[in-house]
């Protein structure tokens, strides 16, 4: 039986760092809410649900045509916000067990000309044993396309998400198919255990 469902995602951002090496900037925070209200009883109070971590990309990312990131969701292994790869700035590893919400957005220009991009990225597919495949169905090859100036927007307000497991399914994939393209990711992830 399916459910329609509104909802909000309130954050409010903690702390924001810039990865000297890279110059990635990335937002982190800890202990955010979710409040979703059932459409069939709007008069019913949303439950809220509890979220761990949130990371968010502030800068546009770049990726040429071929080019990929691949963001490992369990423990953010790949991105430095402070204190090594996976760790925040007092250096506390950022370990989940569940996606609540992502969003993802595609730029409409190129940043160093202003002219229209053309490429779209591609999410998920990674492939492998370990492909984050749980907003996919369980399909490690499936692939949304999104093209320039496009967002996508995935949250749940039930007490189980969407599972994410260290030794397989947690690397989501990005790719850029066709042209160059920019876009931000938002990811709310939370701890069950």
């Amino acid at each position: 039986m399916s459910k329609t469902v509104n909802g909000t995602f309130n954050a409010k951002v903690q702390a924001q760092y810039k990865n000297a090496v890279s110059a990635a900037e990335m937002i982190v925070g800890e202990q955010w809410s979710l409040k979703v209200r059932d459409v069939a009883d709007p008069t019913a109070e949303p439950p809220v649900i509890g979220v761990d971590d949130i990371f968010s990309t502030q800068v546009p990312q770049t990726l040429l045509v071929g080019q990929t990131l691949v963001i490992d969701l369990y423990d953010l292994g790949g991105f430095d916000v402070g204190a090594g790869p996976g760790r925040d700035n007092l250096g506390t590893s950022e370990l989940c067990d569940e996606v609540v919400a992502l969003q993802i957005t595609t730029e409409r220009l190129d940043e160093d000309d202003e002219t229209p991009l053309t490429g779209t990225l591609l999410v998920g597919g990674e492939g492998s044993g370990a492909c984050w495949n749980s907003l996919f169905n369980g399909d490690d090859d499936a692939k949304l396309a999104m093209k320039p100036n496009s967002s996508i927007q995935f949250l749940t307000g039930y007490s189980s998400a969407w599972a994410v497991a260290d030794s397989s399914n947690h690397l989501l994939k990005l790719e850029a198919s066709g042209a160059k393209v920019r876009f931000k990711i938002t990811c709310a992830r939370r701890k069950v255990a």
